[in-house]
């Protein structure tokens, strides 16, 4: 049979396969929330603002630097106290503000999404005439009365002083938990008080809520001179390799004011003339101090990181027999017709150390295996590109800056910090030493899912010696443990051997059982391509996102 035209093919493809709609009894339905135009595109999943569209949409969510919550057509805000033990650290949420309409022609209505990008979202609460632009790092909680609006302002707290200019637009509240918040309008607003509730008379224009740290004056008059400009949207663009943008798009007039947490800092390109970094201006944030920042774009560099297949360092050619030797065994066992699981996890892993036997094989030039592994890939993978069955990026930089956790590092309470070395569970609010599946005393699972699966890259993402050393030091008293499995002991040995390539050898050598996402053959050439010296990769490598196609955890 002759193949199809060019023209057809080529008519073909142009029509790219859409999924079949199913109705779910067991995932929730988010389009009551979402405006209507809307829906015509995917709805965005594991987004920053989930639960304001999950369920009733009234749990709170974390907009840094405050924590956001929406029921019965009002809007709660918090500049959120922390707690901390040993175990975990969580922020505390407490209706410090709560914003709505006391004209509502229907209190029970719910909000709107009208708008959303990759920094903002925008809650319309149609029945009260109130919109919110949502915008991360924003210090303002920005609000549009659009349609003569009774503002009405409560709080859980007592009232102590409340001020205002002479040209009534701009109020100092001071509340009984020692917080001060600023409120400035866009026209003058005439605003009374009792104990624990302000109102107005009818407004339109536009309402800018903010916290003033430790009540300072200093801050002050940096959010005064800031509070005219407000953003409506932003978005992330990764305009070149190694580079991230943030835009936002701005009204009002002035310059833009948005806060920065540790990694931006780090980041942000200090010939970048455009911004300019307030080191005055500072809120408290579970992630770390936020700092102002001045400007409508932010270009976040980092320095480039060679992505290899093979090992960074190379393997020496007098342990090729070793590796080879179990290469083959592992090889040998691959059969697509023994796999039982039907989780998308546990079968990516799988084809993922297949994939992985054949890149070493290729290192190795023992090229005899790759039909082998090659087949099995195919009836493994396909499958899944077929619909007949039932990848990702890796952040370095956040890794490094919220999951490992270093010995006198001060971004987390000292509590958690003395009893933990890399976190287990990263929420918005909350700080986890415990996994899904695993409790706090489980060290080698916490490091082992942290690392798999081991990867060239691996050697970038655990690249600071000294905390390597650490973090084995902290999991290995774990092994001690009765009922430890033996595939988690071999992903503390491999990051072992970045430092002590003899010592680890010989416990992976020792090893009766294997992760299902690792191999022999993996440990063996990773502890193989380490320096006898165990200098691992020298300095803090610079890397906003680091694609691997073999990163199928």
């Amino acid at each position: 049979m002759s193949p199809p035209p060019l023209e057809e093919t080529l008519r073909r493809r142009s029509h790219p396969f859409l999924f079949p709609e199913a109705q779910s009894t067991v995932l929730p339905d988010p389009s009551r929330f979402f405006s209507p135009h809307l829906l015509s595109s995917p709805l965005p999943t594991n987004s920053f603002f989930q639960n304001f569209v999950l369920k009733n949409g009234d749990q709170p969510e974390y907009i840094h630097p405050y924590i956001i919550k929406s029921s019965m057509s009002s809007l709660s805000l918090c500049y959120p106290s922390q707690f901390s033990n040993s175990a975990f650290i969580y922020q505390i949420f407490n209706r410090d503000l709560t914003i709505s309409a006391s004209n509502n022609t229907d209190p029970n209505s719910t909000h709107i999404v009208s708008s959303f990008s990759d920094l903002s979202l925008t809650l319309d609460f149609p029945s009260s005439n109130l919109k919110f632009f949502l915008v991360r790092g924003n210090p303002y909680l920005t609000c549009i009365a659009t349609s003569n609006v009774r503002i009405s302002i409560s709080t859980i707290h007592a009232i102590l002083q409340f001020s205002s200019n002479s040209s009534l637009t701009k109020y100092t509240i001071s509340l009984n938990n020692n917080q001060q918040w600023l409120l400035y309008t866009s026209s003058p607003i005439q605003l009374s008080h009792d104990i624990s509730s302000i109102n107005s008379g009818e407004f339109s224009g536009i309402i800018r809520i903010a916290l003033l740290p430790d009540s300072n004056p200093k801050y002050e008059a940096i959010l005064d001179r800031f509070s005219s400009c407000y953003p409506v949207s932003g978005d992330a663009v990764f305009t070149k390799p190694y580079c991230l943008e943030y835009k936002w798009e701005k009204k009002g007039w002035g310059d833009l004011l948005i806060l920065a947490h540790p990694l931006h800092l780090r980041l942000l390109s200090g010939d970048d003339s455009e911004i300019t970094v307030l080191e005055d201006l500072k809120y408290k944030s579970i992630d770390g101090e936020l700092v102002g920042v001045v400007g409508d774009s932010w270009v976040l560099k980092s320095d480039p990181v060679s992505v290899t297949w093979h090992s960074i360092r190379g393997v020496k050619e007098e342990s090729y027999p070793e590796i080879i030797y179990a290469l083959s065994k592992d090889v040998e066992a691959l059969n697509p017709a023994t796999i039982s699981t039907t989780s998308s996890y546990f079968y990516g892993k799988l084809i993922a150390r297949a994939a992985r036997l054949a890149v070493i094989a290729e290192e190795l030039n023992y090229i005899d295996v790759i039909p082998v592994i090659w087949k099995f890939l195919k009836d493994t993978i396909e499958p899944w590109l077929d619909g007949t069955f039932g990848a990702n990026a890796m952040e370095i930089h956040s890794a490094q800056t919220w999951w490992h956790v270093r010995e006198g590092d001060t971004l987390y309470a000292q509590d958690f910090t003395r009893e933990n070395r890399v976190v287990g569970v990263l929420w918005a609010n909350k700080r986890d030493s415990g996994l899904w599946f695993a409790p706090p005393q489980w060290r080698e699972c916490r490091l082992g899912i942290q690392l798999l699966p081991l990867l060239p890259i691996s050697e970038v993402l655990f690249s600071e010696i000294g905390f390597v050393r650490d973090l084995v030091a902290w999991t290995l008293p774990a092994l001690a443990r009765e009922g430890v499995e033996e595939g988690w002991k071999g992903f503390l040995y491999a990051l072992e051997g970045i430092y002590n390539k003899e010592g680890a050898l010989s416990k992976i050598r020792s090893l009766n059982g294997y992760d299902d996402g690792n191999s022999l053959t993996n440990l063996l050439w990773w502890i193989h391509s380490r320096d006898n010296e165990g200098e691992g990769c020298e300095g803090e490598v610079e890397v906003m996102l680091v694609w691997s196609l073999l990163l199928l955890e």
